[in-house]
């Protein structure tokens, strides 16, 4: 509960290192449940570490196979990486 509400004061401040690091000791006390992992791929977005946000995006697209959104946002990193090909292979 602590972790949790200190990783909301940091995410509220736009401290994404410090969000960052605590969210890794949730991941590392509580397992890599899907909010936290779409929470880190946030991060990453915002931080735009685009390579590290679209292979957390990637891990969580094999549990969500069916998430239309994730798929855009999966599209969408590939085409910031210039990669338009996978992006449109993503979205179709």
């Amino acid at each position: 509960e602590l972790l949790r509400a200190l990783f909301k004061a940091h995410e509220k401040r736009s401290d994404w290192p410090k969000a960052l690091d605590v969210l890794g000791k949730l991941i590392q006390f509580e397992g890599e449940l899907p909010g936290y992992v779409n929470a880190l791929g946030a991060i990453l977005v915002r931080m735009e570490e685009f390579e590290a946000a679209l292979q957390v995006y990637l891990r969580l697209a094999e549990a969500q196979a069916h998430d239309v959104g994730l798929k855009r946002k999966i599209a969408s990193l590939y085409a910031k990486l210039g990669q338009i090909d996978k992006a449109e292979e993503w979205l179709s």
